[in-house]
């Protein structure tokens, strides 16, 4: 079986999979002494 090329990702899908990612809200946890708060960040 020959060897599967993997095609190298263009600028454009890059660039919409980066947008996908920041549109996603993204769940930091924050530590505050001994109590942990979950911040959704959108």
């Amino acid at each position: 079986m020959p060897a599967q090329v993997i095609p190298k990702p263009t600028i454009r899908e890059i660039k919409k999979n980066i947008w996908f990612f920041v549109k996603l809200p993204t769940i930091r946890p924050i530590t505050k002494g001994n109590t942990t708060h979950a911040v959704v960040l959108t």
